[in-house]
């Protein structure tokens, strides 16, 4: 197994050194040039000839490549064009925000979702099941934004028991609980509407399977068969579901950031990439691929957790 890990985290380096090395070539190309953002079209050609020297864009794009992986390797991310400030400090001052969202999101989704999509499963087509479809397929018919506002106007302007805007302290958990609540669960009810559509799929084909046949001609009861047999089995989909929501969610949480005023890796990026500031551009996306890298692991290392039949050679 350690064999086994090695290897993941040197595909996932290798991964992360070919997203950089294309978005860095990528982004100078394409990209106008940052002094004009930063100063302003009314700026000259002395003053912008100046800010490319000390920035060291006049330097041949090799040479600033070169120098960019070296302080990589360094642990330096560079400093923001438009701010000044390091890039790994900012980005590790919204990461607690971003990593809160997507965990109560995902926590949400899966407490919610399994045991619905189970009983939809076992109760098929009846009256039940008929709501817990409904439920679901509205809730994946609703973007994240509305499910949002609809949150706000019932929690905030209705009740008033919640925040709406800003993300707490991070030295307070309480705080960060308070202004979490209603951001993870516009994500968490939108996840539950995906795991329970998935479990209710996964758990009746396991159940159209021979084994399962047997199992009842044995005289096994079907709380045993369902906790033995299809829960262990259908965990596999589901925590495939999870491992790939929660990279989408972490890259996608820009929306939700936006809709509760929310500091996090989404607003950051999407700030950077409105002021030409690629530093933080390539921050950002270097912490977003070691994330779904390692995201990646953990789910290859549930699966032989969840069916010891799965191995990696």
């Amino acid at each position: 197994m350690s064999r086994v890990i090695v290897t993941r985290i040197v595909f996932m380096l290798a991964a992360i050194f070919v997203v950089l090395t294309a978005l860095f070539f990528g982004i100078r190309l394409g990209v106008g040039d940052p002094t004009i953002a930063i100063q302003g079209t009314y700026a000259t050609a002395e003053s912008l000839q100046a800010l490319r020297e000390a920035l060291g864009l006049d330097k041949p794009l090799w040479e600033q490549y070169l120098i960019y992986m070296a302080g990589l390797l360094r642990g330096d991310f560079g400093v923001s064009l438009q701010n000044g400030q390091p890039v790994l400090t900012q980005i590790l001052a919204v990461v607690p925000y971003t990593f809160d969202l997507t965990i109560i999101g995902l926590l949400i989704g899966v407490v919610l979702g399994v045991p619905l999509g189970f009983v939809a499963a076992v109760r098929r087509n009846s009256k039940l099941d008929h709501v817990i479809r409904v439920m679901t397929l509205s809730g994946v018919s609703v973007p994240p934004f509305i499910m949002g506002y609809f949150l706000i106007i019932i929690f905030v302007i209705g009740l008033g028991l919640f925040p709406v805007a800003g993300g707490g302290e991070l030295g307070e958990p309480l705080s960060r609980m308070r202004y979490l609540f209603l951001p993870g669960l516009s994500l968490g009810l939108i996840m539950t509407s995906y795991v329970t559509r998935l479990a209710r799929t996964t758990v009746l084909e396991i159940l159209s399977k021979d084994f399962i046949r047997t199992a009842k001609a044995k005289g096994l009861d079907q709380r045993t068969i369902l906790v033995r047999h299809v829960l262990r089995l259908s965990l596999v989909t589901i925590v495939t579901l999870v491992g790939l929501y929660a990279t989408i969610t972490i890259g996608s949480s820009v929306v939700i950031e936006t809709v509760f005023s929310r500091p996090g890796v989404g607003r950051l990026i999407v700030g950077a990439v409105a002021q030409s500031d690629y530093m933080v551009v390539q921050g950002t996306i270097i912490f977003y691929a070691a994330f779904v890298g390692i995201v990646n692991l953990l789910v290859d290392l549930t699966y032989t957790i969840i069916d010891p039949r799965i191995r990696y050679e």
